[in-house]
């Protein structure tokens, strides 16, 4: 019995350990065959369905907070938001294209490695360590796991693009250009960001917050108000070109000159605890300081060699066209299904709990016999 009942115990702890394994983390959820279905193309790239999804939401987004509280049809609504969407699906691949002319690949090991730990880093930061917290951040954001890591892949394809350009002399490292490029290409910013919670309290939030300023508040003072949730930003403000800043941040910062500040803007950013979540921003366009510059040339350089990047991506991203397949054609942008995804270690942990059960079964079951046999085997022994 005793031999029997170790057996049992190495059987639970071998059972644990599987589970320790299955569960980890940060292993890739699986899109459905619905997730990944073409949408169309881009150049010889195929656009999956999950990506013109987070893509569609995004844009919904940015002109919910433009039309918000004014007339628009919704055919003008519809139009607009084809156009917006079809040229910036582009952009991912503009990156993929001018890779794969350097040799670099999103698929390549190195690549995949490299996503790997900027997801399992995820998790761990963003969400305590919990595949289950990722999971419903995931369905909260329309997001599917497989999107998320094309969209590390290309930010790590982006980093060996830079430092390939670097190597081979595309960038023009010299001082004399990069200090002359720093000081007529980048801007620089304050704003209010106020942490978008998909409720009308944090729209209602940021219009309260560029009433003030436009009555006549210092966008200094309202810095350190309640409306601001930036905890982090520098006194001297944010200084970069473009590329470097999430698209609308951008935008709205270099059409404003010095001393000119921004209408409502919805873009990315990252809360207090350092996750990206959608925000609304006021921004105010600063003068450069040659103080400032001098300071952090060497970061600021650094940054130059992105943006100069970016600018080669820029100009091919124009050039660039996705080209729709009958399916997208059929599809109505304002009513779109979320993407549907397969946790395979979920499935691997309940089968293997399943298996455990049933051995674990099996095993009492012979014990059982053998404890009848034996009992069997006394009374006989006791008739005779």
């Amino acid at each position: 019995m005793k031999k029997v009942l170790v057996k049992i115990l190495a059987l639970g702890l071998i059972c644990v350990m599987l589970l320790g394994l299955c569960a980890c983390g940060a292993r890739p959820i699986t899109s459905s065959k619905q997730a990944k279905m073409s949408v169309g193309k881009v150049g010889d790239f195929d656009i999956a369905y999950e990506e013109l999804y987070t893509i569609v939401n995004n844009y919904r987004l940015q002109l919910d907070v433009k039309y918000h509280g004014q007339s628009v049809s919704e055919e003008a609504y519809r139009e607009e938001l084809r156009t917006l969407v079809y040229e910036n699906i582009v952009s991912n691949y503009a990156v993929l294209t001018l890779a794969a002319e350097e040799g670099l690949d999103v698929n390549s090991e190195d690549i995949k490695n490299t996503v790997q730990i900027s997801v399992e880093s995820m998790i761990e930061n963003d969400f305590g360590g919990k595949r289950s917290a990722y999971k419903k951040s995931l369905k909260e954001n329309g997001l599917t796991d497989n999107y998320v890591r094309l969209s590390f892949g290309v930010d790590a394809v982006y980093s060996k693009l830079v430092s390939k350009y670097l190597e081979n002399g595309v960038i023009n490292n010299d001082d004399a250009y990069v200090k002359d490029y720093i000081e007529n290409e980048f801007a620089r910013t304050w704003h209010i960001m106020i942490v978008n919670d998909k409720t009308e309290a944090s729209l209602n939030k940021a219009k309260e917050a560029l009433a003030l300023i436009e009555g006549g508040k210092s966008m200094y003072d309202m810095i350190g108000s309640k409306y601001n949730e930036d905890y982090f930003m520098p006194y001297d403000g944010y200084y970069f070109p473009k590329g470097i800043m999430e698209e609308a941040y951008e935008d709205a910062a270099f059409s404003l000159r010095a001393g000119e500040i921004s209408g409502i803007v919805a873009a990315r950013g990252e809360n207090s605890s350092g996750k990206q979540v959608d925000c609304f921003y006021i921004i105010q366009r600063l003068a450069l300081e040659d103080e400032y510059i001098t300071k952090n040339y060497d970061d600021l350089k650094e940054s130059y060699y992105t943006a100069a990047a970016f600018g080669m991506v820029s100009e091919l991203q124009k050039t660039l066209k996705f080209e729709p397949n009958a399916y997208c054609e059929s599809l109505d942008l304002l009513d779109l299904d979320a993407p549907k995804t397969v946790d395979y270690v979920i499935v691997v942990i309940l089968s293997t709990i399943l298996v455990a059960i049933v051995i674990i079964a099996l095993v009492c079951l012979a014990i059982r016999k053998k404890i009848l046999k034996k009992n069997a085997d006394i009374i006989a022994a006791q008739i005779k």
